[in-house]
């Protein structure tokens, strides 16, 4: 067990490379602390020679000395448009003449930014098939444990929910999976903060757009959707929405909900009194 983060500190063309077992999920308090604090935190950490497994991989955050520029991503960031947007904001404020950026395409993004060649070393796992029969009469879950699927056509758009809660589990079944989720109870676009994950199926445009970034979806999949494209990343559900062209500021979450959930991420502190490698 753990919540494993790999810390790069980018000095030119050096990468200095720290590992922490047990920070991922108090990352968002760590940065807030501002530059100074950070960066000797990070450099109190276990030097690594290399980055770990993807598999194992919980977060990463990226500095460039250089370019003073910051870069992260974690598995349990906020999957709240409003709420990650928000936080970078006033992140940027503790960091100034630095550029802080999410990276939403995790290590997509990392390995350009680093120069290495990362994804291509990475295992992506077995593919479980759903039949068919799930599909179609799979009960929903609680809002935590579902996935949002919107099929959108020239007519408008189709809105369901199931607990097949990842875009492969989707994607495997190919183009037939639109007709067996179309067969599925309609509902009503939900609010923001009762969405963890959407996927966007557009038949007219033939695009799939996937509102968080799960490595290896659409390389072990897009045999199977013939004439398709596919984007993903950490966009949160509103963000999907709008780059789909829908309309969903009115179901975005209230200022005092936004404010609760930040303060929240900038507050977050360790409870190992200062044994930072534990």
């Amino acid at each position: 067990m753990g919540h494993r983060v790999n810390y790069v500190i980018k000095d030119g063309e050096e990468l200095h490379i720290y590992y922490n077992h047990w920070h991922v999920n108090l990352m968002t308090g760590d940065m807030y602390k501002g530059e100074n604090a950070f960066i000797d935190f990070v450099m109190s950490c276990e030097k690594h020679e290399e980055l770990m497994s993807y598999n194992w991989m919980e977060g990463c955050v990226i500095l460039d000395i250089r370019l003073r520029q910051l870069y992260f991503w974690y598995d349990e960031y906020p999957h709240n448009t409003s709420v990650m947007e928000c936080y970078v904001l006033q992140l940027s404020e503790k960091w100034p003449q630095w550029g802080i950026q999410l990276l939403k395409n995790r290590m997509y993004d990392g390995e350009k930014i680093l120069g290495v060649d990362y994804i291509s070393q990475q295992s992506f796992g077995e593919l479980h098939r759903f039949s068919k029969e799930f599909i179609v009469a799979d009960e929903m879950l609680d809002k935590y444990n579902r996935l949002l699927v919107l099929i959108k056509s020239e007519s408008g758009y189709f809105v369901t929910a199931t607990r097949i809660t990842t875009p492969r589990g989707i994607l495997y079944n190919g183009t037939d999976s639109i007709d067996l989720l179309r067969q599925r109870p309609a509902i009503a676009l939900p609010l923001e903060q009762d969405v963890r994950d959407c996927i966007i199926i557009d038949t007219e445009r033939k695009h799939i757009l996937f509102s968080n970034s799960d490595l290896g979806a659409w390389e072990q999949t897009n045999d199977n959707w013939p004439g398709y494209t596919f984007e993903m990343g950490d966009y949160g559900y509103i963000k999907t929405l709008r780059m789909s062209g829908i309309d969903g500021e009115h179901l975005r979450m209230s200022e005092e909900e936004i404010k609760e959930e930040v303060d929240y991420l900038k507050n977050l502190r360790s409870r190992y009194d200062g044994n930072t490698n534990q």
